[in-house]
């Protein structure tokens, strides 16, 4: 079993008393430990459960540190299984990932921001093109209409494009007159 240097495995009887431990305590095996706020904060819970923990440790009542226990009671056998991460062991894992994660999110949003961006760009130079064309479809169409005689624009497939007053006037039915229809 490979355990980090500030990380530990235990056994216990339901009754607290430890029966092993890893790394290996020979002066504490045998010993109750029920008065341990770890041991009695965890299974006062349930038959499982983990905690985040400041009470001196089992093993070395000076240490305080910060550290998770979990622990499980063996529901066919009176045993409970404990394991004990200190706050160096759990944190640069946790610190590692909460900066990927945090990473990810920043690029993420810059990524959006960028594409909200040029969104919003290609909005306005649309409207600004749309307003553009209106301006030159009225400038064409004065112009046609400021030609005395009549004039027609067709396309390669010879449908009718554009044509004026004049030649609206000069066709005898000009309600008919319509984009795309045929020259003939």
């Amino acid at each position: 079993m490979r355990l980090g240097e500030h990380a530990d495995m235990s056994l216990f009887r339901r009754d607290a008393i430890l029966l092993a431990r890893y790394p290996r305590r020979d002066d504490m095996l045998g010993k109750t430990f029920a008065s341990a706020t770890s041991f009695r904060e965890i299974l006062s819970r349930a038959n499982v459960g983990s905690a985040v923990v400041t009470s001196p440790r089992i093993s070395d009542p000076s240490n305080q540190e910060i550290r998770v226990v979990a622990a499980r009671a063996l529901n066919s056998v009176p045993l409970v299984v404990a394991s004990t991460l200190s706050e160096r062991e759990f944190l640069p894992q946790w610190r590692t990932t909460a900066l990927f994660v945090m990473t990810g999110t920043v690029i993420s949003a810059v990524l959006m921001g960028l594409m909200m961006l040029g969104i919003v760009r290609k909005i306005a130079e649309t409207e600004r093109l749309g307003a553009s064309l209106g301006k030159a479809q009225n400038q064409l169409s004065d112009a046609l209409n400021a030609m005395p005689h009549g004039f027609l624009v067709y396309d390669v497939n010879d449908g009718f494009v554009a044509w004026n007053r004049a030649y609206a006037d000069f066709v005898a039915i000009p309600s008919v007159l319509r984009e795309g229809l045929p020259f003939e």
